[in-house]
């Protein structure tokens, strides 16, 4: 497998993680706020 083809594999590895824990985190902030059961959602939802 190509150098290339690592980084673009990790970076997108990095970015999952990024998001996952970016949600995790909003998620936890509702929940503080008394907003529980509330979840992170995609502007599409809201269409």
């Amino acid at each position: 497998m190509s150098n290339y083809n690592n980084h673009m594999r990790n970076l997108l590895a990095l970015i999952s993680k990024i998001h996952d824990k970016g949600n995790r985190l909003i998620i936890e902030e509702l929940k503080k706020n008394g907003a529980d059961g509330l979840v992170p959602s995609h502007g599409d939802s809201f269409s």
